[in-house]
């Protein structure tokens, strides 16, 4: 099943943002135009998503919340001005033995 959730605002200031989940598979594309890959630091902490863009010396935070994701999955480009970051949401499974 896929979910598709976005965000357009009324503040022109505000950058397009999509974010999609399908199997497993959470996928954010946030609009930075003009930001260079060498100016965008991720954080992906404690069920929080930080993404810091730089643009003519004056920084911007975006803070999402994430579900529990593996960290070591992630992957992040910088393509037409469009950054996609994927994350891998964690399946565990657990087997009880019963007594």
């Amino acid at each position: 099943m896929e979910y598709v959730v976005t965000k357009i605002s009324k503040n022109i200031n505000d950058p397009y943002l999509a974010l999609t989940f399908k199997d497993g598979e959470c996928t954010l594309e946030l609009d930075v135009p003009g930001v260079k890959k060498e100016n965008i630091e991720i954080v992906l902490e404690d069920g929080c998503l930080t993404i810091k863009t730089t643009r003519k010396n004056i920084p911007t935070f975006h803070r999402y919340s994430t579900p529990a994701v593996n960290p070591q999955l992630a992957t992040a480009k910088l393509e037409d001005g469009v950054l996609t970051v994927k994350l891998y949401t964690i399946t565990q499974k657990f087997n009880v033995k019963v007594a």
